[in-house]
């Protein structure tokens, strides 16, 4: 009995396979991907447009870009200042949560204090508006307002908890 000789398949039949299934698994993915990237597209668009174009019912595809939107931004206004403020304020708040939080997440993970991290998560889902009102009565009485004290002591109380909740589990 003869046996039936199967063709071998070439390297260029794999090879475009595989380059078909690459190529159609690049399409799906884009696919998918461009419902979350439209609106970065849209805000760096409209980054370039100028008032009336970026207000245009319908909006406006084609237009003449302009900088004068990042010249305002970056030479007319205070950028740099309210940059440098944010890094300060956020530097610090950090730091300090870090500083306080890494020792007290020590304390609850090694002597298994659960109600105490149980307190501080229950204590974190107090909404943040509800300490605005008491916080700046406070930073009036011991005029703190418009100080970096008082901005990164409230960040602080935002960020300490999580700190320590996120701590907890690192250190266990």
């Amino acid at each position: 009995m003869v046996d039936a000789v199967r063709p071998v398949p070439s390297r260029g039949s794999r090879a475009t396979k595989r380059a078909i299934r690459r190529a159609l698994l690049v399409f799906v993915a884009l696919l998918v991907l461009i419902p979350f990237l439209f609106p970065f597209l849209w805000m760096l668009m409209g980054s370039f447009k100028n008032e009336v174009d970026y207000m245009a019912i319908p909006p406006v595809w084609f237009f003449v870009p302009t900088l004068e939107n990042y010249r305002q931004v970056l030479v007319d206004s205070n950028f740099a200042n309210y940059t440098v403020n944010s890094a300060i304020v956020a530097f610090f708040s950090t730091g300090l949560a870090l500083l306080l939080g890494i020792p007290a997440a020590y304390s609850v993970a090694r002597y298994r204090r659960t109600g105490f991290a149980l307190l501080i998560l229950t204590a974190r889902m107090a909404p943040g508006i509800a300490f605005l009102i008491p916080w700046f009565v406070l930073f009036v009485k011991v005029h703190l307002t418009d100080t970096y004290v008082a901005l990164v002591s409230t960040h602080l109380i935002v960020t300490l908890p999580i700190v320590l909740w996120m701590l907890i589990g690192f250190i266990e």
